[in-house]
């Protein structure tokens, strides 16, 4: 049995011995041991030592590491805890879409075969992909909106046929949307290609070697299901504002952006059927930003003071998560700049 192992996640995580709040990414390396993590995307196995934060855009820090993972000695096992790239994480993410289809119908807001439209929050495109798989499937979805924030290169892309990751990268109060190369996009461009892996292959190498891609006409057909737009940061804050004050809900970043797009959505065609909103991130994973947009004088609190007065207002408990961070002890403080990961990591491996 494998004695060692290396993880990668983007996630908050919580061991059996207390807490991780890391930003950025975080790279474990030592004897394994049971964990969970937040986000659901680490699994049984995971080490006891040697947690390291990286400064430094998740994504980045991410794949730093992960191509990491790939060259470890024989004794080791890599165990990729980027969940927004792994297949296995869209089957769950079509289900959202039968339950909520299938709660519709059972509360008499649509009839049997009556279509809906589903608006997804994304950067990476998994959540919205697993839409449009469910729609595949035969699920009655008629129109799939995919929002942006201000990294709106999905937007462009439905808008031009092009899509191009040279252009500066934005951070918001979104920030698993903030994002510039959307990996699962890729999976759709195989289904526009007809699945033909060759000509993906070569849209996937012209984004890595020029940084763009252009699909064809023919393929420009295929996006026909989607309609694309995004929201700044203002309009963002707006939406969270607007909703907790007309409906005494609390909506997160990501949910407002899919709220505000769904806005213009109505604007643009006036298709008033049926709609999902998928709510991706609950609020107290961006208290300060929610609070901000609802709340006078939030720089004079902290975090943990935030997160009460959130759940005073919202009459939503503070998660036992974000509970237990308030006392738990400090394991692992070590933060290292994103391109110092891989040495940081053999460090504590002892790998030379």
């Amino acid at each position: 049995m494998t004695e060692k192992a290396v993880v990668l996640s983007s996630r908050t995580a919580k061991t059996k011995t207390g807490s991780i709040l890391a930003g950025g990414a975080w790279a474990a390396a030592g004897p394994l041991m049971e964990v969970s993590s937040g986000g659901g995307s680490v699994g049984a196995s995971a080490l006891a030592a040697g947690v390291t934060a990286a400064n430094g855009i998740w994504i980045y820090a991410g794949g730093i590491v992960g191509a990491l993972l790939k060259g470890f000695p024989g004794g080791y096992i890599g165990i990729g805890g980027l969940a927004i790239v792994l297949a296995g994480r869209l089957i769950p993410q079509v289900a959202y879409y039968v339950y909520a289809y299938a709660k519709l119908f059972a509360e008499g807001k649509v009839s049997k075969d009556q279509k809906i439209n589903v608006v997804v929050p994304t950067g990476n495109f998994g959540n919205i992909l697993a839409a449009y798989y469910a729609k595949q499937m035969g699920l009655p979805i008629n129109k799939l909106v995919c929002a942006s924030n201000e990294n709106k290169v999905l937007f462009d892309f439905f808008r031009t046929g092009t899509y191009d990751r040279k252009r500066d990268f934005i951070l918001t109060t979104s920030p698993s949307m903030d994002i510039l190369i959307s990996s699962n996009l890729e999976r759709l461009i195989y289904r526009l290609t007809g699945e033909d892996t060759q000509k993906c292959a070569e849209l996937m190498q012209s984004l890595s070697e020029g940084g763009e891609y252009t699909i064809t006409d023919e393929m420009k057909k295929g996006l026909a299901d989607f309609y694309g737009n995004y929201c700044s940061e203002e309009e963002t804050k707006e939406t969270i504002h607007n909703v907790y004050k007309n409906s005494d809900y609390v909506i997160d970043p990501h949910t407002a952006v899919a709220a505000g797009v769904y806005k213009k959505y109505l604007k643009d065609t006036d298709d008033h059927t049926v709609t999902v909103i998928a709510s991706t991130a609950s609020p107290y994973k961006f208290t300060r930003s929610v609070m901000d947009a609802v709340a006078d004088k939030v720089e004079e609190k902290d975090d943990f003071a935030l997160a009460d007065q959130l759940s005073a207002i919202s009459g939503v408990k503070v998660p036992k998560a974000v509970e237990e961070i308030r006392t738990a002890p400090v394991l692992h403080d070590i933060v290292v700049d994103a391109p110092d990961m891989p040495d940081t990591v053999k460090k504590v491996l002892g790998i030379h």
